[in-house]
């Protein structure tokens, strides 16, 4: 069956026709060259009596031009279909959705998984994303996606008031793509260490073998070829989630709220680490606190800068730190001021 997910066009400054979604059509020609669409059709297979009238990758495909392009439901794949010229046959929006709830068991959304890193190694090898020395930093961060019914599955209300999902994501700095995301319900917790951990390893799966060499649980630190750090903001700052990435050979790079207990515990470690510095004004220095966890040095899982400036709020992990512990004094946001009329009479 045809795999690919767009038609060949010829490009003409002077030509006369005018068609919409032209970038989705670069996008998808690119995915055809690397045999994305190929790729994961091998890997779905067919449960019918006959074959499907379109390719099962093609409509993967399909669907994700149509998320590229900012369609939010399987109805907007309408907007691929209005342009045959580009798309060619695309599938309605209850053939996407079938696709979706029917083929993608779990043992086939497993392989699709391993289709798309494939896909990812053959784009990193010829890039030549895999040499150097530089760490691969992989972000992790939950977000709220907010919903306009309570029958989806899956939801629940949040934090915030609202309604919907709290999913969880992992991107590559690096390249600045997505490698692993966990659906969770708005209620999920968003320092919870085994969701980090869960979407952590989905990230380090879907990089190329050359890279996730050595990283996976209980992994010996002399096979790994490259550094990965895993970066979060304060709702990695937990133990377990910080054990999880030294038993990975993972560096980490987590921010956390300072208090009493930190900087006791900080001031009772003697380290002969050089002092951490964070440029506060033009021509200035200052020094600042903040705990290091490498993960090419097991054997010492912190390491600690000396020195901090509590008047000086540090500023957030830069990418090139291989990991550290970053802390920001606890200032108070609302003063007398700011107060109701009742409270300030009763301060």
């Amino acid at each position: 069956m045809n795999a690919t997910s767009t038609r060949r066009v010829v490009v003409e400054p002077a030509g006369e026709g005018v068609v919409s979604h032209v970038g989705l059509h670069a996008l998808g020609s690119l995915a055809d060259q690397l045999r994305l669409g190929e790729r994961l059709s091998a890997r779905i297979p067919t449960t019918g009596k006959h074959l499907p009238l379109h390719d099962r990758g093609k409509v993967l495909v399909q669907g994700m031009l149509m998320l590229a392009g900012g369609g939010e439901s399987c109805a907007d794949i309408e907007h691929l279909r209005v342009e045959e010229s580009l798309f060619g046959e695309v599938p309605s929006d209850s053939t996407l959705y079938r696709t979706f709830t029917d083929d993608l068991t779990p043992e086939v959304l497993a392989a699709v998984k391993e289709g798309f890193a494939e896909t990812r190694e053959t784009l990193w090898r010829r890039a030549k994303l895999m040499k150097g020395t530089d760490p691969v930093v992989l972000d992790i961060d939950a977000s709220l996606v907010e919903v306009h019914s309570e029958n989806k599955e899956g939801t629940g209300p949040n934090y915030k008031g609202g309604f919907g999902f709290h999913p969880m994501l992992c991107f590559c700095d690096n390249t600045r793509e997505a490698l692993s995301a966990l659906l969770r319900p708005g209620n999920a917790g968003a320092n919870d260490a085994a969701d980090h951990l869960c979407v952590l390893d989905e990230a380090i799966s879907q990089l190329p073998k050359a890279v996730a060499v050595g990283h996976r649980k209980g992994d010996d630190p002399s096979v790994v070829r490259h550094k990965l750090t895993a970066r979060t903001d304060s709702a990695g700052a937990s133990q377990d989630f910080v054990h999880g990435c030294r038993e990975r050979n993972v560096g980490f790079s987590v921010v956390a709220r300072s208090n009493a207990q930190i900087y006791s515990a900080i001031s009772k470690i003697e380290d002969d680490s050089s002092p951490v510095e964070a440029s506060t004004a033009p021509g200035r220095k200052e020094k600042k606190g903040g705990c290091c966890g490498r993960g090419d040095r097991p054997g010492r899982p912190l390491q600690v800068a000396e020195g901090h400036t509590p008047h000086h709020p540090a500023r957030a992990p830069s990418p090139r730190c291989p990991a550290e512990l970053v802390s920001f004094p606890r200032v108070p946001l609302l003063g007398p001021l700011h107060r109701p009329a009742r409270q300030r009479r009763r301060a």
